[in-house]
C-alpha cells in the first residue's frame, strides 16, 4: 500500500539488558547443563511484530500526521501529533484568521 512503511518503534522493540547473575560479578560463569538455561532462569521476551506507519497531510492544521498501526489487527497504536493537538492547531488558526480579518490586516497563509 503506498504511503506505508513497516518499522518498529524504538520504545516498543528495545530489548532489555540481560540479567546479571552473582557468578558474573565474581568473574565466573554459572554452570549450564547441555547448552540450556538453568531451571528458573527467565527467558528472553519475544519481540513485538513490526508496526506499519502511514503518513497523511491534515489540511486544516497544515501538519503531516504519522499513524502507527499493528498490521495483524489494524489497531492504531499511536498517532503523531495526537488528534487533540490537530484540533487545537486548527482552532487557533481559525481564531487568528478571524482576528486578523476583523482588524483589516493582511494575513499570510
Amino acid at each position: 500500500m503506498p504511503g506505508r512503511l513497516a518499522l518498529c518503534a524504538p520504545a516498543l522493540c528495545a530489548r532489555p539488558a540481560p540479567a546479571r547473575s552473582p557468578a558474573a560479578d565474581r568473574g565466573t560463569s554459572p554452570p549450564v547443563a547441555s547448552g540450556r538455561q538453568p531451571a528458573g532462569a527467565p527467558s528472553a521476551p519475544a519481540l513485538p511484530a513490526p508496526l506499519q506507519a502511514s503518513f497523511r497531510f491534515e489540511k486544516l492544521a497544515r501538519q503531516v500526521v504519522v499513524t502507527l498501526v499493528r498490521p495483524e489487527t489494524q489497531q492504531v497504536v499511536r498517532q503523531i501529533p495526537p488528534e487533540k493537538i490537530l484540533r487545537l492547531i486548527a482552532y487557533l488558526r481559525e481564531v487568528v484568521s478571524a482576528t486578523l480579518d476583523r482588524a483589516g490586516l493582511d494575513r499570510r497563509a
